[in-house]
């Protein structure tokens, strides 16, 4: 696949109009909440530790409309029922899709309410820089991203957990 050819398909994705975000009450703990959807393919958990000032959400991203994973120069994108597989710049690939994304800030005071989740190997540093292969190869990807239908936010400080649900455009562009 080209570059044209990738652009193509990237703008045929759906576009985010808005973010829905709404307080919600949980039936049991976050934690237990979570583990529910722990076996579900693209879930993700950030949870925060102690009582610290740093560490005061937990967040959990679910039931991604799209995944992206790249391992050395083959990028790959599943978007509801489609898919491409392609060779490129993965860091490209995401800023592309972060200008695409990009919502403007909220009043609210949640420190996410959508975005990319999942997470950045050691092994990407092969993409930015020549250094010594120093690991033995895992075959796990180099770059595992979702973007996630909803998210839950827990803000531990006040014990309030909002639900995040980003709102497409009816079709695709």
């Amino acid at each position: 696949m080209n570059g044209s050819d990738r652009d193509r398909w990237l703008d045929q994705l759906p576009v985010l109009t808005e973010i829905h975000q709404e307080e919600i009450k949980l039936a049991r703990p976050f934690e237990e909440a979570a583990a529910c959807f722990a076996r579900n393919r693209g879930t993700v958990l950030l949870q925060s530790g102690i009582d610290l000032d740093c560490s005061r959400y937990h967040i959990l991203a679910l039931n991604p409309w799209l995944e992206l994973k790249s391992r050395q120069e083959r990028i790959e994108i599943t978007c509801q029922d489609r898919h491409v597989a392609f060779d490129g710049d993965i860091l490209a690939l995401i800023q592309q899709l972060l200008d695409r994304y990009r919502i403007h800030p909220d009043e609210s005071d949640l420190p996410v309410r959508c975005g990319l989740f999942g997470y950045l190997s050691y092994d990407l540093k092969d993409r930015i820089e020549k250094l010594p292969v120093t690991c033995m190869d895992t075959g796990l990807p180099d770059l595992y991203m979702v973007c996630p239908s909803a998210v839950l936010i827990h803000d531990k400080k006040t014990a309030r957990t909002h639900l995040c649900i980003p709102v497409f455009k009816k079709g695709l562009s």
